[in-house]
């Protein structure tokens, strides 16, 4: 216990000296929001496929033999996707706390799925210093576990 409490008092201490160069994005459960996770004795990595399009339903009409027919076609391709990485090896990216009163720039994904233009979204994520992810799951006595990402980029589509 005495080492956890060391390790949030360093993470807050941590967290005090950064400024406005920041951006955190506020995920919640979500299914268009997957987690995948490896951990080890010296590595965790956290992958974070995020999907912002909304699927597109179409139905087709048709009359056959005096009956009226809907066919449904999903349109998944129309989809996009940012891919977010964190990766802390040997404890070279320690999460962070961060005082939730205290978060300037926050996206959350609910805001992310209204943007006009994705592109611009990225570009925006990008023009910051440091991109945080932060689950809203984590949040304790009025703080956040944050965790510094790498460059976001879209998901590579098949």
């Amino acid at each position: 216990m005495r080492k956890f409490i060391y390790f949030l008092f360093v993470v807050f201490i941590t967290n005090i000296g950064l400024s406005q160069e920041n951006v955190y994005i506020i995920i919640n459960k979500h299914p268009d929001i997957q987690h995948f996770a490896y951990r080890s004795d010296t590595i965790q990595h956290d992958q974070y496929h995020i999907t912002l399009s909304p699927e597109i339903n179409k139905i087709e009409f048709s009359i056959k033999n005096n009956k009226l027919h809907k066919y449904s076609e999903m349109r998944a391709y129309n989809r996009t996707s940012f891919d977010f990485t964190y990766q802390n090896i040997n404890g070279n990216n320690n999460p962070i706390l961060v005082k939730k009163d205290s978060l300037q720039n926050k996206i959350t994904y609910e805001e992310m799925i209204l943007a006009k233009d994705y592109r611009n979204l990225l570009e925006i994520l990008r023009s910051f210093k440091n991109v945080y992810l932060i689950d809203e799951a984590s949040f304790f006595d009025g703080y956040y576990i944050a965790k510094k990402i790498e460059k976001p980029s879209f998901l590579a589509q098949l």
